[in-house]
């Protein structure tokens, strides 16, 4: 008689033959370059965002699929061993794959999760309707001068985008944008680069922060190094 109890091991081989192929995933060829592989990653992702499709289980888990399948074909080590061994390669019982935001370029926060397998549930950090207006372009970027200070109002899951011309000797001397919110609201600070296409593609993500009596986030632009050290480890 069978029984009834599973090993850890059994799961994760049932879990291995339940996942596709991460370019059958993906819908790319196995030879694709790097861009074809994040462009089709960005497309379907957008597809299946849970913003879009709330309350759809097919989509929630078309969404961590791809996810996943990216996390894998965008890193060249992961993607070797994958193509030489398959899934085995790259994980094993005592180590969990996760996804390396560092490994995704210009959209490393984009689809920003907090997962360690498949199956978990995603958390997004941005709207996707401001992600994909940004991409397609069709946002309105107002002129920000250097030094004059900015008051707005930001309605929820929305965005107000701005640019900042410098001259080179003001990108070596570095530049600091922090935002306030004085109703101590929770909002994010996103910096975009511009793609060939004219769309901008999310490149850091800053998530505001209670200071004292206000929330802020900022971002720093220096020529040279620097180190964060944590208080609560000398």
């Amino acid at each position: 008689m069978p029984s009834p109890f599973k090993s850890r091991g059994d799961e994760e081989k049932n879990q291995q033959q339940r996942r596709r192929d991460p370019y059958e995933a993906l819908g790319v060829a196995r030879n694709s370059t790097d861009q074809e592989i994040k462009s089709a990653y960005r497309r379907m992702a957008l597809k299946y965002h849970p913003d879009k499709n709330s309350n759809d289980p097919v989509a929630a888990d078309m969404f961590k699929e791809v996810t996943f399948s990216y996390n894998i074909l965008s890193d060249p080590n992961k993607r070797r061993q994958y193509d030489t061994s398959g899934f085995e390669a790259i994980e094993s019982e005592s180590q969990e794959l996760e996804l390396d935001l560092s490994s995704l370029g210009t959209v490393n926060t984009m689809f920003a999760a907090l997962f360690s397998k498949l199956g978990v549930p995603i958390k997004t950090t941005v709207s996707a309707t401001v992600l994909e207006e940004a991409l397609n372009g069709s946002v309105t970027v107002r002129p920000l001068q250097l030094g004059q200070p900015l008051y707005k109002k930001v309605e929820k899951q929305c965005a107000h985008f701005y640019s900042v011309e410098i001259t080179e000797q003001e990108a070596q001397m570095g530049f600091v944008c922090r935002v306030h919110s004085p109703d101590k609201s929770k909002f994010k600070l996103l910096y975009f680069e511009v793609e060939e296409s004219g769309g901008l593609s999310l490149a850091l993500q800053e998530d505001s922060t209670k200071t004292g009596k206000v929330t802020s986030a900022g971002m720093f632009f220096l020529c040279f190094p620097v180190y964060r050290f944590d208080e609560t480890n000398p």
